[in-house]
């Protein structure tokens, strides 16, 4: 069995596009500018004196991506903008080779990310803002018992059951909605741990802890040493990611656009799906 590492050019050819309810079309110029930061975009291209900039979008957001580099366009001077949409392999990652091919000076990507750091361009990384109802997520969390956030060892033994607020777990949030993690941790019981982005560019967060996927988690216990995460996001290679980092840990996965809270597996249903393995 072996790993890896890109996709086939005919699994990108064959590619299932999932388009978010969040990016379709019909936003409001108000709710675009908000959600693509685009205030933010301008100033860090006229900050610069750029005169060519990428703009790279993930699938899901290429239906937005003419209005928003039309908008965009708009509020800078001088600056051509290029439209990034034909990323063969993952669209988390900056295409700095593309942009490349235009003699752009700087990206700006747009939608979800893996958080690694650019190597030769200078990058703005835009993870959006989704106006999202939280509330769902804390009222399924105070509806399961105490016992699910534990793994199954302990869950069995009803004298080592703890309350929900007694239960350290982690919690890792999609960057999607990362814009949102002040009000997604006032759903959450006080057990939780959540992660904090590391951004490039912003490499000092605020929280001092143990680093993993790109995130600080403000905790000195080694984060092996969990048995409970809860993910928030869509189902996708980055959850995929988090089942086989945590194969043992009792994992819980909240979907934002749906509203649904469940329980975790890792199959090879979801191997074969995102293609970790071949």
């Amino acid at each position: 069995m072996a790993v890896a590492f890109s996709s086939s050019v005919e699994e990108v050819l064959k590619r299932t596009v999932h388009i978010s309810r969040q990016t379709v079309s019909d936003h409001s110029d108000e709710e675009l500018s908000q959600c693509f930061e685009l205030d933010r975009c301008s100033k860090w291209i006229n900050d610069r004196s750029f005169r060519r900039v990428a703009l790279q979008f993930p699938d899901d957001l290429l239906s937005m991506s003419v209005r928003v580099a039309q908008k965009l366009g708009s509020t800078v001077a001088d600056c051509k903008l290029y439209i990034l949409g034909d990323t063969s392999f993952g669209s988390c990652c900056v295409d700095e080779v593309a942009a490349e091919h235009a003699a752009c000076q700087g990206v700006i990507h747009f939608g979800h990310s893996c958080l690694s750091p650019p190597s030769r361009l200078e990058v703005l990384l835009v993870l959006g803002v989704y106006p999202i109802d939280w509330t769902p997520l804390g009222l399924q969390l105070s509806q399961i018992q105490p016992t699910a956030f534990e793994p199954p060892s302990a869950a069995s033994q009803p004298d080592k059951a703890s309350q929900p607020a007694d239960i350290e777990f982690l919690v890792i949030v999609d960057t999607k909605y990362c814009s949102q993690i002040d009000i997604i941790r006032g759903q959450l019981p006080s057990g939780a741990i959540i992660g904090h982005p590391i951004v490039p560019g912003d490499e000092n967060p605020e929280c001092e802890g143990r680093e993993m996927f790109r995130r600080i988690f403000p905790t000195r216990r080694p984060l092996s040493d969990f048995r409970s995460l809860l993910w928030v996001g869509r189902d996708g290679q980055a959850l995929v990611n988090v089942l086989l980092q945590f194969y043992s840990a009792t994992v819980w996965a909240y979907d934002p656009e749906t509203g649904t809270l469940q329980r975790q597996g890792m199959s090879i249903v979801s191997i074969n799906r995102y293609g970790c393995f071949s």
